[in-house]
């Protein structure tokens, strides 16, 4: 298809995936599309899904990897399913997961892009899992981490590339990790950050 076409109504957030689709509906039910080799949609036992199918309610949050998925509960309950040869669903094992397991409890927002995953809690604690080879997650070793494993504290808003990560902290302050190649954690130079590195403090704190 080359150009927009209407598929669903009444939607609220839109996650995507490298071939894969979550749509989240105003009512709270989550609907899933695309690829499924890895279970990353959380729907049967089927390789493709070519329609929208609902595959959970009471849905508040959505996001995506290249091939998982993480999905926020109205009760602040976190699920995940799909690829996770990199630890990326936080379920402490490799083992790729074809329905949606529980990983995580108390959570307020979520973000996830390549193999990483990040958790915010409601008590400011900021949680992350998966591939960590730049130093992404901001955990102390260079290395693939399979369990959500809490790394700052009094955090507002979390965010990943995949390769690197931003935070910004309740009194405004900016902290990065990861690669660094092309300057994008805005350090004045090329240099690979791990773990947080603070990249803007905010003045009037």
């Amino acid at each position: 298809i080359h150009f927009f076409y209407k598929v669903l109504t009444d939607t609220k957030a839109v996650a995507a995936g490298k071939y894969h689709t979550l749509v989240l509906k105003k009512d709270g039910t989550l609907w899933v599309a695309g690829l499924n080799d890895s279970g990353q949609l959380g729907y049967k036992n089927v390789q493709v899904q070519y329609r929208f199918v609902e595959v959970l309610s009471n849905v508040s949050s959505i996001a995506c990897g290249s091939f998982h998925s993480l999905v926020l509960k109205k009760d602040g309950t976190l699920l995940a399913t799909g690829f996770n040869k990199n630890g990326q669903l936080g379920t402490s094992d490799f083992i790729d997961k074809k329905a949606f397991v529980k990983v995580l409890t108390d959570v307020i927002a979520i973000s996830a892009m390549g193999d990483c995953s990040f958790a915010l809690k409601k008590d400011g604690t900021l949680w992350v899992t998966g591939y960590n080879s730049y130093g992404q997650l901001g955990v102390a070793k260079n290395s693939s981490i399979n369990i959500f494993t809490q790394v700052f504290d009094k955090v507002k808003t979390a965010s990943t590339s995949g390769f690197h990560s931003l935070l910004i902290k309740d009194d405004g302050s900016v902290w990065a990790t990861g690669y660094n190649y092309y300057g994008q954690l805005g350090t004045k130079d090329r240099r690979d950050r791990t773990p947080w590195t603070l990249i803007f403090a905010d003045p009037s704190s």
